[in-house]
């Protein structure tokens, strides 16, 4: 069993559920500087086998439908809804063509904040 079928399906059995990420990095390219939450980067060739067994596995659904079919009480137990906290350049340029490969829908959350600056120690 792969271990995020088990993770997912465990505790919510009877409901949709929703994969969360923060980063996505080219394999090798783990210098940061600035990274105060080192457990929440997965690197691309991970997050690719993660998105084809999701792809492959389950009905990935964007936020919209989710929200359409948790309202209309119609989430399958199989729905899935991948999203990313922070809105990381990465999410764009490594991420995006990931999902498009897998035609997998995802939400990506802002820290409007710091759109125009950049994070530093």
């Amino acid at each position: 069993m792969h271990p995020a079928l088990k993770t997912i399906r465990s505790p919510f059995r009877h409901s949709g559920s929703c994969v969360l990420y923060h980063r996505v990095l080219q394999n090798g390219t783990y210098d940061l500087g600035f990274n105060p939450f080192p457990g929440l980067i997965v690197d691309s060739e991970s997050f690719e086998d993660q998105i084809r067994y999701y792809s492959e596995n389950f009905e990935c659904l964007s936020l919209e439908e989710a929200c359409r079919r948790h309202t209309d009480k119609t989430l399958k137990p199989n729905s899935l809804l991948v999203t990313f906290d922070d809105g990381y350049r990465d999410n764009l340029t490594v991420a995006l063509p990931i999902l498009e490969k897998y035609q997998v829908p995802a939400s990506i959350f802002l820290t409007t904040g710091l759109v125009d600056r950049v994070a530093g120690v």
